[in-house]
């Protein structure tokens, strides 16, 4: 049996991710099955110095919401939802359930709600979000009780195909239920200094998803429970502001590589974690590859697939066919195995030393194996050089 990968193209993937402008005003808006609900949207704008400058022109966007957590609002959020929509995204800030008593139910088809509310606006040529957003699949991303919604959200409405869970709390056991059947991507961000969600928590919502097909765990040194949140605490041992900017540029690389298909962005969740993690762990069907050179003969591969799998590196140019059986039976363009590694967490970064007939020129293609089988990663033209020859075949 062939195995290979198929990527899959949305109309967003043909847009440039920003950075953009950023502008956002608050909206109440009403649906027959969830009532009024009030939100605050944050957009790519034509200059940030009006709250009117919808940058349509270079729309339409992918739409994301994010779901605030307990005794939570809008405004603490807006740092994460500004730069999310600075990445070009739609971001649908939710401002409902912010009551003593929290509907985790109710959350969820509040946000349904204003997804499709969102939608429908963008269709109308009066409204001021006129032509903003894209028809793609939706994404969402949620704090501590609200990441404890997204479970209930992904059962609700079928768009929702990329997930972020910052410090999720613990849900209800239907809630993880709803989790068993997602195929689509999600990413768990804990950290070592929180006494709310705790990491065992969130590491429950990230072993939940069996199906996805990118699922991602970090568990961050020295972040706290409010480190997605504008608050100043100042009680952990990384500051606020880092905490914040992790988190940030870590939701921000994780979706512009699973809904922009920028898969160079994975850099950032293998080889330039912008912060360190204590534990870090990988469920991924489709892997992640991720290349750069580093000099002439020396290329970083950033990694992820199965909890214990391996990953074999190989390296190639040109055209042409040989054989090789080191790895079982593989066909291959012009290629020679580089490297080998172990990804015990499912998660790796290594360098490796190409031949000297590589230099300047190689492309580099991975061969996973797991428990599941073999399957391969997509090719990386390494140093930019356009000369990427025939892929990697699996043969039996």
């Amino acid at each position: 049996m062939i195995l290979a990968l198929v990527g899959l193209f949305s109309t967003a993937q043909a847009l440039e991710a920003g950075p953009y402008e950023v502008s956002g005003r608050y909206v109440t808006f009403h649906d027959d099955a969830a009532g009024e609900g009030e939100v605050k949207v944050h957009y790519p704008a034509v200059s940030s110095a009006s709250a009117s400058d919808a940058d349509s022109d270079s729309g339409p966007f992918p739409v994301a919401a994010f779901l605030h957590g307990w005794l939570g609002s809008a405004w603490m959020y807006d740092d994460f939802c500004n730069h999310l929509a600075s990445q070009g995204f739609v971001v649908v800030n939710m401002n409902t359930q912010n009551g003593l008593f929290m509907n985790t139910d109710a959350f969820a088809l509040d946000t349904q709600a204003a997804f499709h509310w969102l939608e429908g606006e963008s269709a109308k040529e009066a409204s001021w979000l006129f032509g903003m957003a894209s028809d793609d699949d939706w994404t969402a991303l949620g704090h501590s009780m609200g990441g404890a919604t997204l479970g209930r959200l992904v059962y609700l409405e079928p768009r929702v195909r990329t997930l972020v869970g910052v410090m999720p709390y613990e849900g209800k056991s239907r809630d993880y239920d709803a989790m068993l059947d997602f195929d689509g991507s999600a990413l768990y961000l804990a950290g070592t200094e929180d006494d709310t969600s705790f990491p065992s928590m969130v590491n429950e919502w990230f072993e939940t998803p069996e199906l996805a097909s990118r699922n991602l765990f970090f568990n961050l040194e020295g972040f706290g429970h409010q480190a997605v949140s504008d608050f100043a605490w100042g009680a952990e041992s990384v500051s606020d502001r880092e905490q914040r900017d992790g988190v940030s540029a870590m939701a921000a690389d994780f979706l512009l590589a699973e809904v922009y298909g920028d898969e160079d962005r994975y850099a950032g969740l293998t080889c330039d974690v912008p912060a360190t993690s204590e534990t870090e762990a990988s469920r991924s069907y489709s892997p992640v590859t991720w290349a750069r050179a580093v000099d002439s003969l020396t290329i970083e591969v950033g990694l992820a697939e199965l909890e214990g799998s391996t990953a074999t590196v190989f390296a190639g140019y040109g055209r042409g066919v040989t054989r090789t059986r080191t790895h079982g039976p593989v066909e291959l363009g012009s290629a020679e195995q580089v490297g080998s590694v172990d990804l015990s967490t499912g998660i790796g970064c290594t360098t490796v030393t190409l031949p000297r007939k590589f230099e300047d020129i190689a492309w580099v293609q991975v061969v996973y194996s797991s428990e599941e089988g073999r399957v391969l990663g997509r090719r990386v033209d390494a140093f930019d050089s356009g000369v990427v020859g025939l892929p990697l075949t699996l043969v039996p």
